[in-house]
């Protein structure tokens, strides 16, 4: 899920969201990771907890990783994929 605009307090408020944050699209590591979560989403909704990713990539890759990581692991990503290309925030909270 990559369209549009998040509210972050919105969609964050409720007992828990896990937040992760991924240094770059299309690498093992990230792929992976994203792949995992995206497996567990039901799990997680079953629990009462969103999940979001952070991403230092633009929105324009978000789709085509998004689509790339469906097609080869069969997990839809039904979570929002925040951009943060200059690392306002990713760069901090590591």
């Amino acid at each position: 899920m990559s369209h549009g605009i998040l509210d972050l307090f919105d969609y964050t408020r409720g007992p828990r969201c896990l937040v992760f944050s991924l240094p770059g699209h299309f690498t093992p590591a990230c792929t992976t990771g994203i792949a995992a979560s995206a497996s567990l989403q039901h799990e997680s909704a079953h629990r009462n907890c969103r999940l979001l990713e952070w991403s230092t990539n633009g929105s324009s890759t978000h789709q085509e990783w998004i689509d790339e990581i469906e097609t080869v692991t069969g997990c839809g990503v039904q979570f929002p994929l925040v951009r943060d290309e200059v690392c306002t925030t990713t760069c901090r909270t590591r």
